[in-house]
């Protein structure tokens, strides 16, 4: 069995909740789509474009965080290396 790229990606708690809150939302919005509920429809999609919004920040506060952490190690490294 391969795994594949995304597989190996690490997901916090909190990202893995917003990605199954906006799956649920999002599967709500298909079916005011179905139910041609137009006024229902836009509300789903504006609270999916909130979620999505709200998981790409708390991706880049993690990518942040994780480049904070790589200069450190690279510092710790660096260090320990010339001694």
């Amino acid at each position: 069995m391969t795994v594949q790229s995304n597989e190996r990606r690490y997901v916090s708690r909190l990202e893995a909740f917003l990605i199954h809150v906006g799956h649920f939302v999002w599967l709500e919005m298909l079916k005011a789509r179905k139910s041609k509920d137009v006024h229902q429809e836009m509300a789903l999609y504006e609270a999916v474009e909130s979620v999505w919004e709200a998981k790409r920040q708390l991706r880049a506060e993690m990518k942040a965080e994780r480049a904070g952490k790589t200069k450190e190690l690279d510092a710790y490294f660096a260090e320990h290396r010339a001694a």
